[in-house]
């Protein structure tokens, strides 16, 4: 399935306006509009293709949108308020996750410069933060960046998941972009450092290993990057070894005492959760939590456990249902893209341990670290244009 009117949008049109003014304001009225841009012409989409729809969109497709609508259904038997609001932000998630779908499977020239401006929005963003960081008088001690990624956790973990899904895309349609993804990780490499942030430097360090492991380039060039990466670090250590035992003196953040609440309790409602728009820092779990961290938790800081308070054990299941359904049917179809698709997954699970939340909520980073990559491996595995994937010279 293609965009129709190829010719008059480009499907950079339909993403890069959004991510841009979300990296540059994540609640202002420009935003808005450009996604309202950005779903009408989804809508008309499937409206111009009906017919076509049920033959159209595969089984991980329809898995992301039975994710949704059953989240959103979790309202009608939620603990909490906001009932309108989270409507309003699952069909907005709804046309977000089936636009990019449609967006993965334009013509392959298109495809490809679309990932290409998203390399380099990222590494714009990623440089100026950068910068600002270090030659800005009034700079925060953890780096935030502007917009959507001002956050020391959420910032990096929103460019490391889009870098991660274009070089995927560059890798699927054309070859490995060897120098692309060095300077992408080097940059991310630096930001996820002065962010101070622990769950992405392991998410970004898993990438780099998945990388290094699935890419098809040469043996001396994964070399080069493993032992730059690490001498690189081993410089850094020598000369700010007090930053790098900070991290290791934070500890587990109290995640694992979170984690351990939370768990005790997953039976209360075990197949359909207490629905989607419960407010958890009002619940008995973080208010029994305070003593212990000090803290009013505001959510289960796992991707997985949230879904389970949220959305019970079916919402768990349509989860790893959606997650592994493009994958598996890459394994079939073409084996090639799965390899592919390996960093990416692999980068998207380490960013869900710690962090992420509501897999309903409004445009935020849970859009562009979990829905962002796997609604592009979705539409990646109803491609037909197989070929083998070339080695970067």
């Amino acid at each position: 399935m293609t965009l129709p009117s190829e010719k008059a949008v480009h499907p950079s049109v339909l993403i890069i306006p959004f991510y841009t003014s979300m990296l540059i304001s994540a609640d202002s009225q420009v935003s808005r509009w450009i996604f309202n841009f950005f779903a009408l012409f989804i809508v008309y989409v499937l409206w111009d293709k009906r017919k076509e729809i049920p033959r159209s969109l595969n089984s991980s497709a329809l898995l992301g949108i039975a994710l949704i609508f059953y989240m959103v259904t979790t309202l009608f038997w939620g603990e909490g308020k906001e009932i309108g609001s989270y409507i309003r932000w699952g069909i907005g998630l709804l046309f977000f996750w089936l636009g990019l779908i449609f967006i993965a499977c334009s013509p392959k020239d298109k495809l490809k410069q679309t990932a290409l401006h998203l390399c380099i929005t990222t590494l714009a963003v990623c440089i100026y933060t950068i910068l600002n960081y270090f030659f800005s008088p009034d700079a925060p001690s953890r780096n935030m960046g502007p917009g959507v990624i001002q956050h020391p956790i959420m910032g990096p973990s929103i460019l490391i998941a889009v870098s991660a899904t274009a070089v995927m895309i560059l890798q699927i349609l054309d070859r490995f972009p060897t120098k692309l993804a060095a300077i992408l990780f080097s940059c991310l490499l630096i930001y996820t450092l002065t962010a101070a942030s622990r769950g992405p430097l392991l998410a970004l360090g898993a990438w780099g290993a998945a990388l290094c492991l699935t890419s098809p380039v040469t043996r001396k060039i994964k070399w080069i990057a493993v032992l730059a990466t690490c001498l690189s670090l081993m410089i850094l250590y020598a000369s700010i070894p007090e930053f790098f035992h900070s991290l290791i003196a934070r500890g587990s953040t109290h995640r694992i005492d979170i984690w351990a609440a939370i768990i005790k309790t997953l039976d209360d409602a075990l197949l359909f959760g207490r629905g989607i728009n419960l407010k958890f820092v009002d619940t008995e779990i973080s208010r029994s939590l305070v003593p212990v961290t000090g803290l009013n938790i505001q959510h289960p800081h796992n991707l997985g456990l949230s879904t389970w308070v949220y959305g019970g054990l079916t919402g768990v299941t349509l989860l790893f249902a959606t997650t592994i359904s493009a994958p598996w049917v890459m394994t079939k179809k073409n084996i090639n893209y799965f390899i592919a698709a390996i960093p990416v997954i692999t980068a998207a699970f380490f960013l869900s341990l710690t962090d992420l939340s509501k897999l309903i909520a409004a445009p935020s980073a849970i859009w562009f670290i979990f829905w962002f990559p796997f609604a592009f491996i979705a539409g990646l595995s109803h491609r037909n244009d197989a070929k083998a994937l070339p080695q970067d010279p």
